[in-house]
């Protein structure tokens, strides 16, 4: 059972805290109306999720009973009451659209032209003040189909483009769109349009294939669609023992100007480890990224490839380089080793081996298994090794703002503002050979400074949670 569920019988005061903080949470991630006396901030944000407290008490679900529903807050009647004249007005002529001879208040018709701007932004993926069920209703009397500049909105789009805007303000909080799981739904919700875009990718039949419109928002604000568990056929990993062809796995990166590590690691078109490169992918079908990257290595005299040379070639050659990555990983760690090849000793993994954090000493063993490589520290040495490639052809760690690798420019800032953390002798999750890694490549510590959006000015109507309900809910229990 929920603490949710529980705390209401046990400890009333402590449910009424956090039934605050919960709603104080909603206000800044979600754009629901604000609760008085609450100043939530992103230190506290922080503390609240790394407790789990938001798988107890999950600040976007209206039906666990721990938040006042976002129509019940003042002002909510006054856009009942003026939506009402609205519908009636379309139902007498049949349109949304105010015509200049009509008669009517002033006020009214700049409501309405205020609606029509909103949700312009709305769909675009900007916040908006009407709450979802508002919208739809909206929808449901016609006033996006009225205006040629809205799009007909379905009751799913609606509830994606709010989880959108949710995404949007944890990025301005957080600087990151790598949403970690203790935010329990949004970091659902990101999976789920990765899992979809990966299915989309395989053209299976009755797989519906991913919005374009969607995927470009996504992309344009920082979300990684380009590694692991994005990429067709990694569901299902399994090691194959008869590939075995390093030589051949070599060609494209065996230029001398590839300095980084895991520099002679794989590009080639070859099922290796049971990668099979050559599986049908609708994402990459017919835009011929093998040929334009053979054209960039001729051209440079190297095989390094950065987004500002052809950002579809780049996302390319990143996904290549992570199956060689994942590669890497499982065959270290079903003990199939790459010292007999030639190729451990290039590879980053090679220094990511010791198994504490950077608050504790560090046992650096080159020969040690990489068992304790998850899913994270992947995502960890994918950047990383991206951030190589960068510096190798710039010289220099200094992302520029209109790079268009996103997710690595956050992913740097991430880092450093942990660095900065590090060095106020504050506890992180980096071991200490990542720390000099980062260092050894030029990445410094910097406080990242974050502001709060602009909170809604609806306030709710309670302060605390009705305890008429919650004994209405006791009784119906005990019956």
């Amino acid at each position: 059972s929920k603490a949710s569920e529980l705390l209401p019988r046990q400890n009333w005061p402590l449910y009424s805290w956090c039934w605050r903080q919960c709603n104080a949470s909603a206000a800044v991630l979600c754009g629901t109306p604000n609760v008085r006396g609450i100043n939530m901030s992103v230190k506290k944000l922080n503390t609240l999720s790394k407790a789990k407290f938001f798988h107890s008490f999950p600040y976007n679900e209206y039906s666990g009973g721990g938040l006042v529903c976002e129509d019940d807050y003042v002002g909510s009647d006054a856009f009942d009451s003026t939506f009402r004249v609205l519908e009636e007005f379309s139902i007498k002529y049949g349109t949304t659209q105010i015509p200049d001879w009509y008669d009517c208040d002033r006020a009214f018709r700049m409501w309405v032209l205020a609606l029509g701007n909103g949700l312009a932004n709305f769909v675009k993926g900007e916040p908006c003040v009407l709450t979802a069920k508002q919208i739809e209703k909206l929808i449901l009397i016609g006033f996006f189909n009225d205006r040629d500049h809205l799009p007909n909105l379905s009751k799913g789009d609606v509830v994606w483009l709010k989880m959108f805007s949710e995404l949007k303000r944890h990025l301005e909080l957080f600087g990151v769109c790598n949403v970690s799981s203790d935010f329990p739904h949004l970091h659902q919700w990101i999976a789920d349009q990765k899992e979809l875009f990966r299915l989309s990718r395989t053209g299976k039949e009755g797989i519906n294939m991913m919005n374009a419109s969607r995927l470009k928002m996504l992309m344009e604000i920082g979300v990684d669609f380009f590694t692991g568990e994005c990429l067709p056929g990694t569901s299902s990993l399994i090691i194959s023992k008869g590939h075995r062809d390093f030589r051949a796995f070599e060609i494209l990166t065996s230029s001398p100007a590839e300095s980084f590590p895991a520099a002679y690691m794989a590009l080639n078109n070859q099922a290796v480890y049971g990668w099979d490169f050559q599986c049908d992918d609708n994402y990459w079908k017919n835009n011929e990224c093998m040929a334009k990257f053979e054209m960039l290595k001729a051209r440079n005299g190297h095989s390094l490839v950065v987004a500002s040379d052809d950002i579809d070639v780049y996302w390319w050659f990143v996904e290549k380089r992570g199956k060689a990555l994942l590669s890497e990983i499982n065959s270290s760690e079903f003990g199939e080793g790459f010292e007999s090849n030639g190729l451990f000793s290039h590879s980053i993994l090679r220094y990511v081996t010791a198994l504490k954090h950077a608050d504790g000493d560090d046992i650096v063993d080159p020969n040690a298994k990489i068992g304790s490589v998850d899913h994270s520290m992947f995502l960890w040495l994918h950047y990383c090794e991206r951030l190589m490639i960068f510096k190798a052809r710039e010289g220099h760690c200094k992302i520029p703002k209109e790079y268009p690798d996103t997710p690595l420019r956050q992913w740097l800032v991430q880092q450093q503002e942990l660095i900065h953390l590090y060095s106020t002798n504050q506890p992180i999750e980096l071991r200490q050979v990542q720390l000099k890694l980062l260092h050894a490549l030029g990445v410094h510590g910097t406080e990242r400074h974050a502001t709060l959006p602009k909170l809604s000015s609806r306030m709710m109507k309670r302060k605390h949670p009705s305890r008429k309900r919650d004994k209405k809910q006791q009784r119906d229990v005990e019956k």
